[in-house]
């Protein structure tokens, strides 16, 4: 008996839970609580944890392939904070998972009723890497991880895609401004994540720090920004959570359960000790790396 899908028109499975060690992305977070993990290991409170990879780190670094802002709404139910709508800002204009056109600013969607509340986030993802700038590899396979700008997290990350874009760099595509701002500065330079704190409402908070590391050579530039269109499809499917808001409900139980801290939605308070600029550093060399030795 022939057994051709196709003959029987659509249907439904539930996509297939991977563990972290299968994401393709994996999250990079800062312990809140002392707690045994999935694996056994003791990930230690103030620490960087990189989920599915390694854990109980004092700094990450990695080299930026995406950088992506949305927008999300969260609510509580039952004490579990859940995202009632998600706006990855693929269309003009915006739209919600709800339907709704996204105001453009923060005041707007405040006096919007169903937008209020609604904040904007950024995902920063890229190449693990050395401080030289050499990929991690697991085996032969390139290791992608993520940070989530989001709440009290999302100051920092916004202040140093700021400092980026403000380096004065020759450009490598003089001819396309545009594309140089925003696609290629942020590849430049390896970016060194530490933990930092920070004081809110809610009392001190955990906060990502990020640093400049050593300046990508420039003949490895047009290699990441070809890692960086290879890698869209599993992007998208990992933070395009408009096409499904479950998986940002696993993402946020994620969250709070590894931070041990509830979601800040205030502002940082005006007494912040501020995160030390820090100069580029100069040009690394990743020990005769070759990014087209990276396989997918």
């Amino acid at each position: 008996m022939e057994n051709n899908n196709d003959d029987y028109g659509y249907g439904y499975a539930p996509p297939e839970e991977k563990s972290p060690e299968e994401e393709f992305f994996h999250s990079v977070y800062i312990g809140g609580v002392e707690r045994k993990n999935h694996i056994g290991v003791v990930e230690q409170a103030g620490k960087l944890h990189i989920r599915g990879v390694k854990y109980n780190l004092d700094e990450v670094c990695f080299i930026i392939t995406h950088v992506k802002p949305v927008l999300v709404r969260k609510t509580k139910v039952n004490g579990k904070i859940k995202t009632a709508c998600f706006s990855y800002q693929n269309t003009k204009p915006w739209k919600g998972s709800t339907g709704n056109i996204c105001p453009s600013n923060r005041n707007d969607r405040d006096a919007t009723p169903a937008c209020n509340g609604c904040r904007a986030e950024v995902i920063l993802a890229g190449l693990l890497c050395e401080k030289s700038g050499k990929p991690i590899l697991n085996g032969k396979q390139p290791i992608f991880v993520f940070v989530r700008g989001r709440g009290v997290k999302s100051m920092n990350t916004y202040k140093y895609l700021d400092e980026i874009a403000k380096v004065d760099l020759p450009p490598i595509f003089p001819e396309n401004p545009s594309l140089e701002k925003r696609i290629v500065k942020n590849k430049r330079y390896v970016t060194i994540v530490k933990k930092g704190t920070v004081g809110t409402d809610f009392g001190i908070k955990n906060v990502f720090e990020f640093s400049f590391g050593p300046k990508i050579d420039n003949k490895f530039i047009q290699k990441i920004l070809k890692i960086q269109k290879e890698t869209i499809p599993q992007f998208n499917e990992k933070f395009d959570w408009s096409v499904n808001i479950q998986q940002a409900v696993q993402e946020d139980h994620e969250q709070q359960e590894s931070s041990g801290s509830d979601y800040a939605q205030s502002e940082p308070q005006t007494n912040q000790e501020e995160s030390k600029h820090q100069e580029p550093q100069t040009e690394g060399n990743p020990s005769g790396f070759d990014f087209d030795d990276i396989p997918f």
